[in-house]
Parts: C-alpha cells; sequence; structure tokens
C-alpha cells in the first residue's frame, strides 16, 4: 500500500509497489527510480505535477509526459532503450530540461522548437562519452541561461557562437562540460560571451 505523502516523494519501484500513484493528487516534486509504462502513466495523470526527476526509464512510450500539463522540471537519467525527442510533441511549458545517460540519442533537433527552456542538461554517461550530431538545435534558445553537456562530443568540437554548428544563446550564463573542445573554441565564447561562467575559462587563458 501507498504511503501517505505530501507535496514530495522520493519513490523506488518494486514489480507494482507504486500501483494507484495517481490517487496522490498533492504531489508536486516527485524522484523515482525504475520507471516502466504503467509508473509513467500514473505520474503523468497527476494534475499537480511540477518536477518530476526519473532514473531508470525502462517506458517505451513517452509521449504521456505531454499529459502532465503542470510539469515544468523534468530530468529523466538512464534511457536504453529511445533513440529519439519526438514525444515532445508540442509541449512548451518546460523550464528545466535534463537528459542523461541516453546512449542512443544522437539527434537533438527537436530542442530548437522549446525556446521557452532556461535550462539544459544532455549529459553522456560517466565513462562513455555521448556522440551528438551538433550542437546547432541550441543556437536559438535566447532564454537559455544553463547549458551542461558533460562528456559530450560532436564532430566539428565547436563551441564558437560565430560558427553554424556555436551556441549563440544570448541569455547564457553558465556552461558545464568536460574539456571535449579545444582551447580555441573556449577562447572564442569568453571573447563573445565574458558573462559566462565556466570552469574551463580560466585553463585557457
Amino acid at each position: 500500500a501507498l504511503r501517505p505523502y505530501g507535496r514530495d516523494a522520493r519513490l523506488l519501484r518494486k514489480g507494482k509497489s507504486l500501483k494507484g500513484i495517481a490517487a496522490r493528487t498533492s504531489l508536486r516534486r516527485i524522484w523515482v527510480h525504475g520507471v516502466d509504462q504503467d509508473l509513467l502513466h500514473g505520474l503523468c495523470a497527476l494534475p499537480n505535477l511540477e518536477v518530476l526527476f526519473m532514473e531508470k526509464v525502462t517506458a517505451q512510450d513517452l509521449s504521456l509526459l505531454q499529459d502532465a500539463k503542470a510539469l515544468r522540471h523534468l530530468s529523466l537519467d538512464g534511457v536504453p532503450a529511445i533513440g529519439h525527442l519526438s514525444w515532445l510533441g508540442e509541449r512548451r511549458t518546460l523550464e528545466v530540461l535534463s537528459l542523461k545517460n541516453w546512449p542512443l540519442l544522437h539527434d537533438i533537433t527537436a530542442l530548437a522548437a522549446q525556446t521557452q527552456l532556461r535550462g539544459l542538461a544532455r549529459d553522456g554517461g560517466t565513462w562513455t562519452p555521448l556522440q551528438l550530431d551538433s550542437l546547432t538545435p541550441l543556437a536559438g534558445l535566447d532564454r537559455l541561461q544553463c547549458l551542461s553537456p558533460i562528456n559530450c562530443q560532436v564532430p566539428d568540437k565547436s563551441l564558437a557562437p560565430s560558427n553554424v554548428s556555436g551556441i549563440a544563446c544570448i541569455a547564457l550564463r553558465a556552461l558545464h562540460c568536460g574539456q571535449n573542445f579545444s582551447q580555441d573554441q573556449f577562447l572564442a565564447l569568453r571573447a563573445a560571451q565574458p558573462e559566462i561562467r565556466c570552469d574551463w575559462f580560466d585553463h585557457s587563458a
């Protein structure tokens, strides 16, 4: 049986242990480990859910997330079998989106339409770099303030705003990434947008 919850919950699914989660309508912020299709359906039915952190996601149809109308902050960590972002659909309500440890997700073109985003993480695994086709889709995210492409590699290795594959987010204030880009790229970005905070700027002086 489910214990009573307030607005926040930290959950670990074991079998059908979280069946009935949709009845906990007061929930606003959830961290949950082990999300299958049935559990995702229940989570997306919560009318007041604003923040959702999911780890080890085995659900195959993420389009259900469009039903979570109040959702503003979404994090998915560990999605082994999905290689696309078409599930984002037409929703434009997410303010923070974190996509971590998705080995099959190389094309982030769908993010270009998410112009309302203020924070974005597209991180690779701890030991295995993530291969991204391009950073070009991020160039038009003019509200983006924080970007985290940790352990990501792109073919042109470019961060320069002047480059067609670069980051030209005028609101960007924080960049968190590994040293997967050349020193020249960090110098170019700092010259173009000196207000950005990035640990590698100090090493590129």
